[in-house]
């Protein structure tokens, strides 16, 4: 196993060029500005450090916890994350495109102001967790569950912005998101604390809500071939 500690960024990163970091530990390591393209990164952890406006493309995750990192205004585009679990991070002003988040877990994280584009999140978890005044976009979330414990003081999806979602055999706990402006998104078969206090313009799938503006879908064709590119099925 190797270990990265506050003078081994160097190291790292020769590695990061070479392609992969594997079976590794990274503690207290000043990360700020890393720049990582193409990698590979697996059962690497990260701990008690800083990264802020780092930069990931075209990365893959497997396998590792990032815990108690400050990540703000780190972006990652065209990465993907499978098995992971992020827990204690400030991901303040982050931004995500073209991303793929798989069976993974984000607890106790801040996201405030941060911007997800094209994000595709598959049976992963988001607790107790600050989104205030986030932006989502063009996203799909499937088998994935979303929950606020009562009285910790994290608010969820409160202000945030969310368009063009799709969320399908999702399940919602403490209304993760009360407070939030939802527009074009459909819920599939998804349960639990969804409908209290949101905004919502054209959203289907939901209770009937006092502030809701619904639309008829104008295109059915370009609808029900959105629904196939996320392979929901013909039937939904």
């Amino acid at each position: 196993m190797a270990f990265y500690g506050r003078a081994n960024r160097i190291f790292l990163e020769s590695d990061l060029r070479e392609g992969t970091v594997f079976d590794s530990q990274i503690t207290e390591c000043d990360l700020d500005g890393l720049r990582a393209v193409g990698c590979h990164w697996e059962n690497t952890d990260m701990t008690d450090l800083n990264a802020s406006g780092a930069t990931f493309t075209g990365c893959s995750f497997a396998s590792s916890t990032f815990e108690r990192v400050n990540m703000q205004a780190t972006s990652f585009t065209g990465c993907a994350f499978s098995g992971m679990t992020f827990s204690g991070l400030t991901l303040i002003k982050s931004f995500w495109a073209d991303v793929t988040l798989a069976r993974s877990a984000i607890r106790h994280c801040s996201l405030q102001r941060a911007s997800f584009s094209r994000l595709r999140a598959h049976r992963s978890s988001f607790t107790d967790f600050e989104a205030l005044n986030a932006r989502i976009d063009r996203s799909s979330f499937l088998g994935c569950s979303f929950e606020i414990s009562y009285g910790i003081g994290m608010n969820g999806f409160s202000g945030a912005e969310i368009t063009n979602a799709i969320f399908c055999d999702c399940k919602f706990s403490g209304f993760p998101l009360r407070g939030a402006h939802l527009e074009n998104c459909a819920f599939i078969r998804c349960r639990g604390d969804i409908s209290d206090e949101i905004e919502c313009v054209n959203v289907s799938g939901l209770p009937r809500i006092a502030t809701a503006k619904p639309r008829k879908i104008g295109n059915l064709t370009a609808a029900r071939g959105m629904l196939l590119q996320y392979g929901y099925g013909e039937d939904m």
